[in-house]
């Protein structure tokens, strides 16, 4: 593998993001295909690792290349909202849904098309004010992330991921998962110093990673989801920092279409259950078939992505996020 500038690309946040939607995409795999205990111990709350890379790339865009609220906001339309609504409607009229009831346009604008969909609506109310978090001072964005893990603290319940505008859903819903945008910000500004901290500290942080995933099943919570999550995203920064001088293919790919992945995904493996009972059937080696089923969807569905990219050229962006 030949060795790239490591000046001019971000390759162990790029590489993180990768782990991330392998994450997201194995916890639906888990709630699709029967394995809701893998699921509750060890997948759930996945999102937590967009959102940190969501507040990260939002902060370190804007360091290299500040820009006005207009052209932030426009990127976001293009890149996520309009994708996010083309996979939405599509998705919604393959299956029946009729477009002349206010009930589908209600399912696609909040989300519920699809279960992970519930993210889009939820995130873009935080790009709302992120051109703001970029410019705060850090006098103010650090109390505020604090704050945010306060309310994370005192309220450590996550919803049924359903974006819905009710009392107390929505409440809770920002009150556990907005920490992490916010705290994306701030390892953005405070990464050398945070990462030095973590590196000098890397045993501590896989030990407290094992323990802590070697309780989730007898004393699972929202609150120990949360701290999972956390953990294991330290040990996914330690082990990308060992690989970010070098161009992973695999990774490389992964991340760049992770977005398009994320749409794609839960569909695929609802719409394709009797291939995965023939796969799994025949390969009748527990565990590892399961392993070789899902890295067979992830592979087939990256390939899927890439050439969907080279038949859309420049059109592909709006269509399928990439």
């Amino acid at each position: 593998m030949p060795a790239v500038d490591k000046s001019s690309f971000d390759w162990q946040m790029h590489y993180f993001r990768a782990f991330a939607i392998l994450m997201i995409m194995a916890t639906h795999y888990c709630g699709v295909f029967g394995f809701d205990l893998l699921d509750r111990n060890f997948f759930r709350s996945s999102t937590i690792f967009f959102l940190f890379i969501s507040g990260y790339l939002c902060q370190h865009i804007f360091d290299r290349r500040p820009q006005p609220p207009l052209t932030y906001f426009k990127k976001k339309l293009l890149n996520v909202i309009s994708p996010f609504l083309v996979f939405s409607i599509s998705i919604g009229l393959l299956r029946g849904d009729s477009p002349m009831a206010v009930s589908f346009w209600r399912d696609v604008l909040l989300g519920r098309i699809q279960l992970q969909y519930w993210y889009i609506p939820f995130v873009s109310v935080l790009f709302l004010v992120s051109p703001v978090l970029c410019r705060l001072k850090n006098r103010v964005l650090v109390p505020l992330t604090a704050a945010s893990l306060l309310l994370l603290v005192l309220f450590p319940i996550r919803p049924e991921p359903v974006f819905a505008i009710a009392w107390p859903h929505t409440f809770h819903l920002y009150a556990y998962f907005t920490f992490f945008y916010l705290f994306g910000f701030v390892y953005c500004r405070y990464r050398k110093q945070m990462f030095g901290a973590l590196k000098r500290n890397a045993i501590a942080v896989f030990a407290l990673a094992l323990a802590v995933s070697s309780v989730m099943p007898f004393f699972c919570s929202d609150a120990l989801h949360a701290v999972h999550k956390t953990l294991l995203g330290a040990v996914i920064l330690l082990l990308t920092d060992l690989i970010k001088s070098r161009k992973i293919l695999v990774l490389d790919l992964l991340a760049r279409y992770s977005f398009t992945l994320y749409f794609l995904h839960l569909g695929i493996f609802l719409q394709t259950r009797p291939f995965h009972d023939y796969l799994v059937s025949h390969l009748r080696l527990p565990v590892i078939s399961e392993l070789a089923t899902f890295a067979i969807y992830v592979l087939a569905m990256l390939l899927a992505s890439i050439l969907a990219k080279s038949l859309l050229g420049t059109r592909s962006r709006p269509l399928l996020a990439t």
